[in-house]
């Protein structure tokens, strides 16, 4: 990248010194297929580079051309403004005369007499108070290193013999070189056909197609992120079915899209860059995550008071992962308040134990930059690491806030109440050891299962080892079909030719028929 923009910056520059020279400036053509060629960043950088170097020279702006740089260390931006307002017009006098020959500036310098007797005024002559010498306006900001004449650049006063120095400047072809690029500027400025602005024109179309580009890419990863799909295929092949969602809605919205369609062709056939990779979309992915955790922030900020839900659990990779939820209350403009209950992220645990579940949370917290002084709720299950009234979640959160009131998760409290009744009671278990039974049997294989469906409409269920409300479909699935699942279980028998199998049959049926899973 480096090398890419030195090599852009000494072209630029040669262009800029061979435009000095007096040869033609690079047309728009050439410098829209030079931005093409040497991309965007390199020609963006070395602008705004640039940019911001000649903004700082334009600040030091002066009326007074004795006040301006020498000419080799003028910029564009600087020439340019002083080409858009223009030479200073000669001060009316009286104007101080020399020590030694008593003479001084008159404003009939800035007149040319002309062989006819015309007098044509010399736009070019600048007469400095500060200094008491007269400049070449073309010289000063087009000279460049080169001029052999410098009386006009640095400053010339031997009034003695002004006319016939006058004479001989505006005819040398230095002066005539300077005078002639200063004009050109000025024309091109007129209408607007400068290098910077044809420079900038392009470079705006540049980032407007890339701006299109990528809104399409990040609205893509935006619709597969918000309905949980995975983003990535087998391979990132484009045309190929098995490179994803991502590529893939990608190639579908290029079928009506003259933007993306092109953009894709580029890649495909690898002329430009296309922002596809997996690389590309988890920096999306983590970008638009910190935009609206931040937004998040901001909201439980702008309430101040807070609560915290946490919660642990093993994921498929054996690492404990803790979800952690703020609660808040949030007003709007029209202050309309509402109850938000926002997610703000997984984090691994190493130490499940109450103070290391302590020390996670608060360190979420600092993240967020949310203080703990305004900690007001915390809810977890009833497990000792999370309730425990001495080294629990809850005791070490209160020691630090004592504000933050503890209120065990209700539906887990009442998934233990419910659990430890039904394993009290003798006719409870053996109903729902029946419920696993048939599910058990029957989905075994297919072919069993097949057999089930011919006479059933709602399938079995199994039972839920940590949800007690998730039983209640296992419930449902055979207290409503009872009369099918017999004739299920009775087809089964006739059918099958394993002994274990058909004994299993004949129990569940007479269990089913039995005056205990009746009442139940």
């Amino acid at each position: 990248m480096r090398s890419a923009m030195a090599s852009s910056k000494d072209e630029t520059s040669d262009d800029i010194s061979a435009d000095r020279d007096g040869k033609p400036l690079t047309t728009e053509e050439e410098l829209e297929k030079n931005v093409e060629k040497g991309g965007e960043d390199e020609v963006v950088e070395n602008v705004e580079q640039r940019g911001e170097e000649e903004r700082a020279e334009t600040r030091h702006y002066s009326e007074d051309s004795s006040d301006w740089p020498p000419p080799h260390q003028i910029g564009d931006s600087f020439r340019q403004c002083m080409v858009e307002n223009g030479p200073q017009k000669c001060p009316d006098g009286p104007y101080p005369r020399s020590d030694k020959s008593r003479r001084c500036f008159s404003k009939a310098y800035c007149f040319r007499s002309m062989s006819n007797g015309e007098k044509v005024q010399r736009d070019w002559l600048l007469y400095s108070k500060s200094t008491n010498k007269v400049y070449c306006f073309a010289c000063k900001l087009f000279g460049g290193a080169r001029v052999v004449d410098t009386r006009f650049v640095v400053g010339y006063n031997n009034w003695q013999c002004l006319s016939k120095t006058l004479q001989h400047h505006e005819t040398s072809g230095d002066h005539i070189n300077a005078y002639l690029l200063w004009k050109e500027l000025a024309s091109r400025l007129r209408l607007g056909k400068t290098i910077d602005r044809t420079l900038q024109r392009a470079i705006d179309a540049e980032k407007a197609h890339w701006r299109s580009v990528l809104t399409r890419v990040i609205d893509c990863i935006l619709f597969l992120a918000e309905r949980n799909l995975p983003l990535r295929g087998k391979n990132a092949k484009l045309g190929d079915p098995k490179n994803g969602n991502f590529l893939g809605v990608l190639e579908v919205i290029a079928r009506y899209d003259v933007t993306l369609a092109e953009h894709l062709r580029k890649v495909a056939s690898k002329e430009t860059t296309g922002y596809l990779s997996w690389c590309t979309q988890n920096e999306f992915l983590d970008s638009i995550s910190e935009c609206v955790l931040g937004q998040i922030c901001a909201q439980v900020k702008a309430s101040k008071y807070f609560a915290v839900e946490l919660d642990c659990t093993p994921d498929i990779s054996k690492q404990e992962q803790a979800s952690v939820i703020i609660r808040y209350v949030h007003t709007d403009d029209n202050k309309n308040a509402t109850i938000n209950e926002s997610f703000v992220g997984f984090t691994v645990v190493k130490d499940t134990t109450g103070k290391g579940l302590t020390e996670t949370l608060t360190g979420v917290l600092d993240n967020l930059g949310l203080e703990l002084a305004n900690y007001r709720g915390q809810s977890y299950d009833n497990s000792s690491n999370m309730r425990g009234i001495h080294k629990g979640v809850q005791a070490l959160v209160q020691q630090k806030c004592p504000e933050a009131l503890f209120i065990p998760c209700c539906s887990h409290s009442l998934n233990l109440l419910l659990c430890d009744a039904v394993s009290s009671n003798r006719m409870c278990l053996t109903f729902f050891g029946t419920l696993q039974r048939l599910y058990t049997i029957f989905s075994a294989s297919v072919k069993r299962w097949d057999i089930l469906k011919e006479f059933v409409d709602i399938t079995l269920k199994p039972l839920s080892d940590t949800r007690w409300e998730a039983q209640i479909d296992s419930v449902k699935a055979v207290s409503f079909q009872l009369g099918g699942i017999l004739d299920a279980l009775e087809k089964l028998e006739e059918v099958e030719k394993d002994s274990k199998t058909v004994s299993e049959a004949k129990s569940l049926s007479s269990e089913i028929v039995s005056m205990e899973i009746l009442r139940m």
